[in-house]
């Protein structure tokens, strides 16, 4: 019985100790102004912008999707936005991070203010996640405003690419 004991102690440790903790993702502080200067620099990919928060259910489900997303479409780019408050800056690196991401950006002031900047004509109707894509011209083509699959959000951007 000792014996059992010890083994299933043992090989809990092997286990915990086989698991790697995802580094954190880089923040990057934006404001609505650097975000819309970062999509226009993009012209030419279809640009997915994704707003999520760590307190959002969905947001956190879809981020695996839009990291795999990100990393195995050709022809678009990923710019991941969280609309949390700058004070959690920490926790949204470590979420982000453990999503398969290693940058995200961080609004620089609050949610209402910020997409009072970004985008005015919605500013009153913010629903998290929230997803714009614009096409190779920078134009605005898609909101969307549900959580996504990786399949799911390939297909919103199949006529883009």
């Amino acid at each position: 019985m000792q014996f059992l004991k010890s083994a299933t102690v043992v090989a809990l440790l092997a286990g915990a100790a086989t698991q790697v903790q995802a580094a954190p993702a880089q923040v990057r502080s934006v404001t609505p102004q650097t975000l819309k200067a970062e999509i226009a620099r993009n012209k030419g990919k279809v640009v997915v912008v994704n707003f999520w928060a760590t307190w959002c259910a969905p947001c956190v489900k879809e981020l695996p999707a839009l990291a795999q997303l990100g990393s195995t479409t050709k022809g678009a780019v990923l710019l991941l936005v969280s609309a949390d408050d700058p004070g959690v800056k920490t926790k949204v690196a470590a979420v982000a991070g453990a999503k398969g991401h290693k940058v995200t950006r961080l609004i620089s002031s609050d949610i209402d203010i910020f997409f009072g900047g970004f985008d005015p004509k919605n500013k009153d109707s913010i629903a998290l996640p929230r997803t714009y894509i614009y096409n190779k011209k920078g134009a605005l083509v898609k909101v969307v405003t549900e959580e996504q699959s990786l399949a799911g959000y390939k297909t919103l951007l199949k006529p883009y690419l």
